[in-house]
Formats: structure tokens, sequence, C-alpha cells
């Protein structure tokens, strides 16, 4: 099974062009990860830590405007995530209403909810560290585009 979410987490990067893995490659310096990372699509694996209401978020994110000329509904809701393959990695990811929805429909046939492994493709718009050494935490901004709920292996 395990193999088969590799696979379908993939497929679904494969789709969107995003890139992936890149949370494993050694970095040592954050501009060099936003340098590679600002504006792209990229994937990140990781368990949902919290799903919060953030209305004004679509206006003013991360210190900029966003304008999304395909935007049909505004991103009310932000979700934080921390990446399992870098403990460094966490990433909070702007959803619209209609997006929490199918998430939230998809994490209820789920026993674990809060804290299944999710692969989320989204698009970058910022790229933050606590401080300028990537041997802290960095967190990565962006809106989401589509995520692959992974399925959980059942132990005999």
């Amino acid at each position: 099974m395990d193999s088969s979410n590799a696979k379908n987490a993939n497929e679904l990067a494969k789709q969107y062009n995003a890139i992936s893995n890149w949370e494993t490659t050694p970095i040592s310096f954050t501009y060099k990860i936003q340098q590679a990372l600002q504006d792209t699509t990229i994937t990140f694996t990781g368990r949902i830590s919290d799903i919060a209401a953030n209305v004004d978020s679509f206006k003013n994110y991360g210190g900029h405007q966003i304008n999304y000329p395909s935007l049909i509904e505004p991103y009310t809701y932000q979700l934080r995530m921390v990446s399992i393959k870098s403990a460094k990695y966490t990433d909070e990811i702007l959803l619209t209403t209609s997006q929490l929805k199918r998430l939230e429909q998809s994490l209820e046939k789920t026993s674990k909810k809060r804290f299944q492994k999710v692969c989320f493709v989204f698009k970058v718009d910022e790229i933050v560290s606590k401080f300028p050494e990537v041997e802290t935490d960095i967190t990565i901004k962006g809106h989401l585009i589509d995520y692959y709920l992974y399925k959980i292996i059942q132990e005999d």
C-alpha cells in the first residue's frame, strides 16, 4: 500500500508539473530555497496540524497583495502542516471554502483525520525563516491547487 501511495502522490505531482522531494536536498541558506522555489508549484507531504479561519488572508498574504485572475472565491482558510521528510519545514496553505469542504469530506473517511498524511500541491507565494540559518524552522506559504490523501496501511 505504501508504494501505491507514493505512486499516486508522484502522479499528482506530474499532473501539475510540481517540484517534488525538494525538502530532502541539502541547502545551506534560506535564500537558496527562496531562489529555487519562489513562485513555483511544489508538493509538500506532511501531516495537517491545524486549519484556521483566515478571512483576510486572501487580501494581504505574506505582506503582499494576491490577485489571481482566475480566483472565483476568496481563500478564507489557512491550513498548517509539518513536513514528514524534514522537521525544519512547515507550511501554511490557503484554501477556499469549497476546497476545505472537499478536504473535510475526504478526511471523514479516515480514522486519523487531523494527523492524516497528505501530499499537497500548491503554488509558493512566500518562504520565510525565523532566523537567517536553514537549521531553524522555515515556513513555505502558498495557495492550494490539489492534494492526495494517503491511504492508511492496514496492519495484520
